[in-house]
């Protein structure tokens, strides 16, 4: 999948791993908040981690920043949820900032990598 490969190239390569895992169970569109390897290096192997990392639903560059200031997005964990914040103009899910917008984007997948 050309998704995976985007991953590893832009220093993604565990969340690459686990969208590797859950791509055979994706059955509606998803859009992946990836983390760098350097935050994710002590917790690979949690499947919650990556589901925490992973919205419902196709969020594109542009759905994203038209998004309000403290709208929640749903995650592929149950329970756990996404809060979108700006600050000084800058996109932040949950406290993290979102490095580099739409890295790889599909027909039913988006992917945005972010710092943590």
């Amino acid at each position: 999948m050309e998704a995976i490969e985007v991953l590893r190239s832009h220093r993604c390569s565990l969340m690459a791993s686990f969208l590797e895992m859950e791509s055979t169970s994706c059955g509606s569109a998803l859009t992946v908040f990836a983390p760098v390897d350097q935050v994710l290096v002590n917790r690979f192997g949690d499947l919650s981690l990556f589901c925490r990392h992973v919205a419902l639903g196709y969020l594109s560059w542009s759905d994203l920043t038209s998004l309000k200031q403290g709208k929640v997005l749903m995650t592929k964990l149950q329970g756990f949820t996404i809060e979108v914040s700006r600050y000084d103009g800058v996109l932040v899910l949950n406290g993290a900032t979102v490095l580099m917008p739409k890295i790889f984007q599909s027909d039913w997948l988006v992917v945005h990598a972010k710092m943590n």
